[in-house]
């Protein structure tokens, strides 16, 4: 896909914390997808002020805001609780807040540990066509069973079934391409994660997401895995 340049804008970013070992190959494949989809990238990220490595990489790199959010009093391993939950949905909600005084054309909220499919930025602008916010496939483990989108059950749970295609979904986690009509959506605290409880926010406000299922992404979850081959993207 060709993607005129002059017609979009693109802020992409994360929350990051103690992610420093993955940030200059994070930066290269964003980089990469923007290539592609023949779009100029600027980035904004939430960063504790006390994690000097990574404020080290992105102080180091072009086009780069960071927003500074004293997070002090949290353990060094993650604990996911409600608590937990509260203060990712608040430091979300912080980077949005700075999306929506740019006024981007779309903001890719794209997490730290995924390393984007050169092709996938460029689909999800095609796809954006369809939807309000569209996600990008990758899994929140190993195997398919978890992929980053989902149904809801009657009950509230999540209903992960697998797509190679470009569809209708509940909920969208990890990658997900808003236009100004997302991310005017606060992210909201919920015991499934706040991807969870802003997807459920989106739904209430009619805000429609799709997933785009064409390429695969890598979820890199430790160092290890950083440079090993994912069969399932290829890379």
């Amino acid at each position: 896909m060709v993607v005129d340049e002059s017609k979009v804008d693109v802020i992409i970013g994360c929350p990051v914390r103690h992610r420093e070992w993955i940030l200059w190959d994070w930066f290269e494949y964003a980089e990469k997808a923007a290539q592609v989809a023949g779009v100029d990238a600027s980035y904004v990220f939430v960063v504790n002020p006390l994690d000097a490595g990574v404020i080290e990489v992105l102080e180091s790199t072009p086009d780069s805001t960071i927003l500074m959010v004293d997070e002090e009093d949290l353990p060094d391993v993650r604990v996911w609780n409600e608590d937990r939950y509260e203060h990712m949905a608040f430091l979300r909600n912080s980077l949005l807040w700075e999306v929506r005084r740019r006024k981007p054309k779309f903001f890719l909220s794209l997490d730290s540990d995924i390393l984007i499919h050169p092709e996938c930025l460029a689909n999800l602008i095609e796809s954006s066509l369809q939807y309000d916010a569209v996600g990008g496939r990758t899994y929140m483990s190993a195997g398919r069973w978890c992929p980053s989108f989902s149904y809801l059950f009657p009950n509230g749970g999540l209903n992960r079934l697998d797509v190679d295609d470009v569809r209708l979904v509940d909920v969208i986690m990890g990658i997900k391409l808003m236009t100004p009509k997302a991310y005017a959506i606060n992210y909201k605290s919920h015991d499934q994660g706040e991807d969870i409880g802003w997807s459920k926010n989106c739904r209430q406000n009619h805000v429609s997401l799709g997933v785009d299922g064409r390429v695969i992404n890598k979820h890199v979850m430790d160092p290890a895995q950083l440079h090993e081959i994912d069969e399932r993207c290829g890379y």
